[in-house]
């Protein structure tokens, strides 16, 4: 039951904090990311906002920092959901772009994963017939 309430406190916290950067002219949140080798990481966290916005409170700062820094808990749910999605972070690495829509928190992940062709080519002949030139 307490994870389950746990679960309803967060998605709740979640929800207030982004009608909260809807309120204060946000929009949209984009997310770059990329990696290789074995290792990836979120390169940037934009908030992207209107021109034009008149704020509702002018603690709208204070507000924001009472819920939870905003680009640790991003990157934070960000990293959950990018672990889910092909691995851009193994091999030849990839880099993608995840875009959230603010305040309704949908998502879509723009992933490149970069892929090595290997050309194979067969030759034939007489090592014996073989001459220096």
């Amino acid at each position: 039951m307490s994870e389950e309430l746990n679960e309803q406190q967060e998605q709740e916290k979640d929800s207030a904090f982004m009608h909260i950067l809807g309120f204060n002219g946000y929009h949209t949140i984009e997310v770059n990311y990329s990696g290789s080798g074995d290792s990836g990481d979120i390169d940037s966290i934009h908030l992207l906002k209107y021109k034009e916005v008149s704020s509702y409170n002018s603690n709208i700062e204070d507000r924001i920092k009472e819920i939870t820094d905003c680009e640790v808990w991003v990157r934070n749910k960000a990293d959950r959901i990018l672990e889910q999605v092909e691995d851009w972070w193994n091999n030849d690495g990839g880099q993608g772009q995840m875009i959230i829509k603010i305040p309704s928190g949908t998502y879509v992940i723009y992933n490149n994963i970069n892929v090595t062709d290997t050309e194979s080519h067969e030759h034939s002949g007489s090592f014996l017939n073989e001459t220096e030139e």
